[in-house]
């Protein structure tokens, strides 16, 4: 981060919030298809996911000010290093609270999800709890083992790729029973 231009880092840093708007809409399929096996239960699911997104969102943006520390930090004198060395470990402790938020988010939706998919008429066949974006995010440090390029590829857009992986792969059948030919 401390290599790249400042308006890439900003531009990067302000792009979280507005990608987790449009996942926080995307997930509202999520709610239509699970509806039918009630609306509190729907309703805990597209909360916490969109919460999720939107916690991560924040999350995302507070990069920028990583960037900027480990920027004032390169051009500080070795004077000012210790002072710098702790008000980056004082953001990483933020960054890890809203990370650690935005996984309990995701946790409780991903629960009600799987126990939506199990016990409840919903629109989901019970293999799409294999791609639930909360459990394949589990196995991210697969990810790391793949060889690069594709490995950094891999690894960095994990998440993006989970949740793009579940929106995309039943999204026609959700959406077919609210739609009228």
């Amino acid at each position: 981060m401390s290599r790249i231009s400042l308006l890439r880092l900003m531009i990067g840093g302000a792009i979280g919030p507005i990608a987790a708007l449009l996942y926080a809409l995307c997930f509202w399929h999520v709610f239509l298809a699970v509806k039918s096996g009630g609306n509190v239960l729907a309703t805990v699911i597209f909360s916490g996911f969109a919460s999720m997104m939107i916690v991560g969102g924040t999350y995302h943006a507070g990069f920028v000010t990583t960037g900027l520390i480990i920027r004032a930090k390169n051009a500080a004198h070795e004077i000012d290093s210790g002072v710098m060395e702790t008000l980056l470990d004082q953001s990483n402790q933020y960054l890890h609270i809203l990370f650690r938020m935005s996984f309990v988010l995701g946790a409780i939706a991903t629960m009600a999800f799987l126990y939506a998919i199990l016990f409840k008429r919903t629109v989901y066949p019970k293999w799409m709890i294999l791609i639930t974006p909360t459990l394949l995010i589990m196995t991210v440090p697969l990810a790391a083992h793949i060889p690069s390029p594709v490995g950094g590829i891999m690894y960095g857009g994990y998440i993006n790729l989970s949740f793009l992986l579940f929106l995309v792969t039943w999204t026609d059948k959700v959406t077919q029973p609210f739609t009228k030919d």
